[in-house]
């Protein structure tokens, strides 16, 4: 089977972060919504919500971690106790009943609106007394950065199709590696150009011969 090259999408928002959010500690991303954990210890949610997924619990709070599944979201709160909601059609958000000591303490904090590498370390003790500890990595781009909204691919002739928005009028280039490690080099020029003065720019590149690998749009001057 063709492997499809990958681009992120915005359709339902989930890259989109919402207004005024800030004091960021931990972020997690489902399959369409996202979730932030802010450093008071409450949730935001946004993207999309078949599921009720970004549906926050009223008076969830104390939250020291959380993780998002494809169509569901989880807290763990200070206390030890997990929260989940969204879909539960295999009992994704039924938690065991008595699941508790998983106490975490986080340090560290995310800035969503300064570029740069974060390093966030988690810490827990078990009921036997044993230290646990664990570290995660966030990467924030520059918020100029484009933002894909759709993308397809057609394998029968390797053509890809992008719809993306960023600042009108930058100098951009769409780039492609076979190297899905490849995050800051090792990438091949595909087309070039100025980014539409309207909502999108629209692209279609076809593929080299070869595995189908990754596609990114690079912005290389602000106007």
């Amino acid at each position: 089977m063709a492997q499809s090259p990958r681009a992120g999408e915005n359709i339902y928002g989930q890259a989109t972060i919402p207004m005024g959010l800030s004091n960021v500690v931990a972020i997690a991303a489902g399959n369409r919504h996202s979730l932030a954990l802010r450093s008071d210890g409450t949730v935001a949610a946004w993207g999309n919500n078949s599921q009720g997924q970004t549906n926050s619990p009223v008076g969830l709070s104390n939250v020291v971690a959380i993780a998002a599944g494809t169509f569901h979201s989880l807290a763990l709160r200070s206390d030890g106790t997990l929260v989940a909601w969204g879909d539960n059609n295999q009992g994704l958000t039924n938690s065991p009943v008595g699941l508790s000591d998983l106490a975490v303490s986080v340090i560290g904090s995310v800035d969503l609106c300064a570029p740069g590498i974060y390093t966030l370390t988690y810490t827990s003790t078990n009921i036997l007394g044993g230290l646990g500890t664990a570290t995660r990595t966030v990467v924030v781009g520059d918020a100029l950065s484009p933002i894909i909204l759709s993308n397809s691919y057609n394998p029968a002739n390797r053509q890809m199709t992008l719809i993306w928005t960023s600042v009108p009028g930058a100098v951009y280039s769409v780039v492609h590696s076979t190297n899905l490690a490849a995050a800051g080099g090792g990438f091949s020029p595909l087309t070039s150009g100025i980014a539409s003065s309207g909502s999108t720019t629209t692209n279609t590149v076809t593929l080299p011969a070869g595995p189908a690998g990754f596609v990114r749009i690079r912005l290389l001057n602000l106007p």
